[in-house]
C-alpha cells in the first residue's frame, strides 16, 4: 500500500472514529433531555455509552496485543463496520423507534414505581423470597406485624416460633411441590421474641424454563381472632359463675375416662349433687345471692377434692365431681358424707347466714355403666330417689332402683298406641319480628295427653321414643301434622312453621327424602318449612350431617340451631355448615340481668352469629325486662310466654285470623 492510500485510510479512520463518538454523545445527551427528571433510564443512556466507548477501546487493545504494526490494521477491518452501524443512528426509522423505545421504557418505569407503592402500602404482609426461603423483599406490614426493621437477608422459617419449624418447613415444601402454594397458620416471632398467630399463603413463582425463582409470602396477624374464638369456646365449655367445666366439656372428659379405664381396669366413681330448694333462695334473695352462693359452694369443693379429679357444674344447681382415685373400694362411703357436710357448713353473706340441704347420687364405672351417658344417667338418678328419701341423703345406683321401670314400659305400649290412633297433639308458639312485633313464624310443639297419667312433658317421652325406636313414626307423624297445618293457615297468612328434629331421628333415617316426601304429600312449599336441631345432631357424624343439611338446604327448608350455647359447637364450628339460624338458649335469657357471665354470653352469640349472617331467636322470654335488653343487643327475632304460651291448633287459627283482618297489628 503507497505511503498516500496509507494516509487517506488513516483520515477516513479519524473521521469516522470521530463521526461515531460525536452519534453517541448525540444520542447519549438527547436520551437524557427526553427522560428529564427519570434518573434510572439516563443512568442507563450513561452505561450504554460506557459501554460503546469501552468495546472502541477493547478493539484498540487486541490490536496492540496482536501485535499490530498500526491502526490501519483496525480500521481496514473492524472499524468501518462499527462506523457503518452508528451512521445508522441517523435513519428517520431508527429514530422513531428509538423514540417509542424511551417511551416504553419510561411506561415500564411508572409501573414499577407504582407496583412498589402498591406492595408498601399494602395492608396485608408481602414478602418476597428466593429459592433458599430467605428474605429478599418485605414490605412495611410485615416489618410491623413482626417488630422488625429490617427483615432483608434473614431465613423466613428463622422468624417462626416452635421446636417444629424443621417439620413445618417440610410441610411447605410438599405443598408447594405438589399444588404450587401453600396456606395454613403459623406462630411468628417478633422482635421480642412473643409469639404471634398469623394466617399465611406462600405462592412458587417460576421463570419461563419452568424453574423456581422465588417466593412470594402473604400473611397478616390473627391474633384477634384466636382470641375472640378462644374466649367464645371458653363460654361453650365453662360455666361463666363459677369458672368451671359445663356439662359438654365435664361429659366429653368422663367419656374419655372411661375409654381409659377400660384399659387399665380401674374403678371410677362418678358423685352428683344438687342443692336443695334452691329455687327459694332465688326467689327469695334474689339471683345475685344464689349466685355468690353457687360460688361460694363451687370454691369448696374445689379445695375438697384432689387435683386428679375433675369438678363441674352440670345444671343450674347441680355439681358433678368424678374420682378416679380412691384407695379403698369402700372409700365413696366417706366421701359421700364429706360432700353432704360441707354442703351444710353455713354461708354468711351479709346480714345472711345460709345453711343448705343436698342431695347425692352415685354411679361406680364399670359396675354401673361403662359409657358417660350411662353413668350420668345412673348417678342422677340415684340422686333423684336420694332427694325423694330424705334431707342431706346420698344413694349409690342399683338396677332395681327405677321403680320407673314398669311405668316405663306401660308408657312405650301407650306411646305406640297414641301414634297409631292418632292421638297426639300439636301446639304452636309464636315467634315475634323484633323490630315490627308482627309474628314472623310459629314452632310446633308435640303433646302428649295421656288418659291416666294426664300431660306428659316431651323430656319424658321424647327420650323413651329414641330408646324404644317409637322416634321415626312419631318425627315423621309430628312433621306431617305441622306441614298440614301450615298449608291451611296460607289462607289466613303465609306464615313459616318450625319443626324440631332428634338427634336420634336425624342420624338413622334420611331426613332429607322423608321431608321431601312430606312436603310433596301436604303441597307445602319448602320456604315455609324450618327444621330445628341441636348441636350434639351436627357434632355425631359431622360430615354425614352437612351433607344432610345441604340437601335440605337445596330444597328451600330452613335449618335453626336450637337450644344454642349448651353443647359442644362453637360459631366457628358452626359456619361450616348451612344454617340460617341460632336459637339462645333461655337459660342464659333466664340469667341475662342478674348474672353478667349470660349476659355476655347472649350479647357474644348474638355479635359472632350477625358476623356469620345467621339470624338469631331468643326463647324464653317472661319479662318486659328482658325482652328490651334483648331488643337492645339486636336480637331478630324473641319467643316466650311474655308474647304468647304455646297455643292449640284451634287458638292459633283464631289468632292468625284476628291478626289477617287487622292487618296483622303489632303485638307489644
Amino acid at each position: 500500500m503507497s505511503r498516500k492510500t496509507e494516509h487517506d485510510v488513516s483520515s477516513r479512520f479519524e473521521f469516522n472514529l470521530g463521526l461515531s463518538f460525536f452519534y453517541l454523545c448525540v444520542v447519549a445527551v438527547s436520551t437524557a433531555l427526553l427522560l428529564q427528571k427519570s434518573i434510572y433510564l439516563r443512568e442507563f443512556v450513561a452505561i450504554v455509552s460506557v459501554v460503546a466507548v469501552g468495546w472502541l477501546y477493547g478493539i484498540y487493545l487486541f490490536a496492540i496485543v496482536n501485535r499490530r504494526k498500526s491502526l490501519e490494521a483496525v480500521a481496514l477491518t473492524v472499524v468501518p463496520d462499527l462506523v457503518e452501524k452508528l451512521q445508522a443512528l441517523k435513519d428517520p426509522d431508527f429514530e422513531t423507534w428509538f423514540q417509542r423505545f424511551l417511551g416504553d421504557l419510561k411506561i415500564a418505569h411508572n409501573d414499577l414505581l407504582l407496583y412498589k407503592r402498591i406492595l408498601f402500602n399494602s395492608s396485608e404482609a408481602i414478602v418476597l423470597l428466593n429459592e433458599d426461603f430467605n428474605i429478599i423483599i418485605a414490605n412495611a406490614m410485615a416489618q410491623q406485624i413482626l417488630d422488625r426493621k429490617t427483615l432483608e437477608g434473614t431465613s423466613f422459617f428463622s422468624l417462626l416460633s416452635g421446636e417444629s419449624k424443621n417439620i413445618f418447613k417440610a410441610e411447605v415444601e410438599t405443598a408447594i411441590s405438589g399444588k404450587g402454594e401453600y396456606k395454613g397458620e403459623a406462630l411468628a416471632l417478633k422482635f421480642s421474641l412473643q409469639p404471634t398467630p398469623i394466617s399465611l399463603r406462600i405462592v412458587s413463582e417460576n421463570n419461563e424454563s419452568g424453574s423456581l425463582k422465588h417466593y412470594l409470602v402473604y400473611f397478616s396477624d390473627i391474633s384477634s381472632k384466636k382470641q375472640l374464638e378462644h374466649d367464645l369456646q371458653y363460654l361453650v365449655e365453662y360455666d361463666p359463675l363459677t369458672q368451671l367445666p359445663n356439662r359438654s366439656l365435664f361429659t366429653s372428659e368422663l367419656q374419655r375416662l372411661c375409654e381409659t379405664e377400660i384399659i387399665t381396669k380401674n374403678h371410677m366413681f362418678l358423685f352428683v349433687a344438687d342443692i336443695d330448694n334452691f329455687k327459694r333462695i332465688n326467689d327469695a334473695y334474689g339471683h345475685s345471692v344464689g349466685d355468690s352462693i353457687l360460688q361460694v359452694i363451687s370454691a369448696r369443693l374445689l379445695a375438697m377434692i384432689p387435683e386428679r379429679n375433675m369438678l363441674a357444674r352440670i345444671g343450674s344447681n347441680e355439681f358433678s365431681i368424678i374420682f378416679n382415685h380412691i384407695e379403698d373400694a369402700e372409700g365413696y362411703h366417706m366421701i359421700a358424707k364429706k360432700i353432704i357436710n360441707m354442703f351444710a357448713e353455713p354461708i354468711q353473706l351479709g346480714k345472711h347466714e345460709f345453711r343448705l340441704g343436698v342431695s347425692v347420687g352415685l354411679a361406680v364405672f364399670p359396675e354401673d355403666g361403662n359409657s358417660a351417658d350411662t353413668l350420668l344417667k345412673n348417678a342422677l338418678s340415684a340422686c333423684y330417689h336420694s332427694k325423694h328419701r330424705a334431707h342431706n341423703y346420698w344413694l349409690r345406683y342399683v338396677e332395681n332402683m327405677n321403680a320407673e321401670v314398669a311405668r316405663k314400659h306401660q308408657l312405650e305400649h301407650d306411646l305406640r298406641k297414641a301414634i297409631h290412633e292418632n292421638s297426639l297433639k300439636m301446639n304452636y308458639q309464636p315467634i315475634f319480628d323484633a323490630k315490627t312485633g308482627k309474628i314472623s313464624s310459629v314452632e310446633a310443639l308435640l303433646r302428649w295427653p295421656h288418659p291416666e297419667f294426664g300431660m306428659i312433658p316431651p323430656a319424658e317421652f321424647i327420650p323413651l321414643a329414641e330408646e324404644t325406636g317409637l322416634i321415626a313414626p312419631l318425627g315423621k307423624w309430628a312433621l306431617r301434622q305441622a306441614c298440614i297445618q301450615a298449608k291451611k293457615w296460607q289462607t289466613y297468612m303465609a306464615i313459616p312453621v318450625a319443626v324440631n328434629i332428634s338427634s336420634y331421628q336425624f342420624k338413622t333415617y334420611d331426613i332429607a327424602e322423608e321431608v321431601a316426601e312430606i312436603l310433596w304429600e301436604t303441597d307445602l312449599d319448602a320456604k315455609y318449612l324450618e327444621l330445628e336441631l341441636t348441636e350434639s345432631i351436627i357434632l355425631e357424624n359431622s360430615q354425614k350431617s352437612a351433607m344432610a343439611l345441604r340437601v335440605l338446604k337445596t330444597m328451600g327448608v330452613s335449618i335453626a340451631i336450637d337450644d344454642f350455647g349448651t353443647g359442644y359447637a362453637s360459631l366457628t364450628y358452626v359456619r361450616n355448615f348451612p344454617i340460617d339460624c341460632v336459637k339462645i338458649d333461655q337459660s342464659f335469657v333466664a340469667g341475662m340481668l342478674q348474672n353478667t357471665g349470660d349476659a355476655a354470653i347472649v350479647k357474644t352469640i348474638i355479635e359472632m352469629a350477625h358476623n356469620l349472617n345467621f339470624t338469631v331467636i331468643a326463647e324464653g322470654i317472661e319479662s318486659e325486662a328482658q325482652q328490651r335488653a334483648l331488643v337492645s343487643e339486636g336480637v331478630d327475632a324473641l319467643q316466650g310466654f311474655y308474647y304468647s304460651k304455646p297455643l292449640s291448633v284451634n287458638k292459633m287459627t283464631a289468632l292468625l285470623q284476628s291478626l289477617t283482618s287487622a292487618n296483622q297489628s303489632a303485638i307489644h
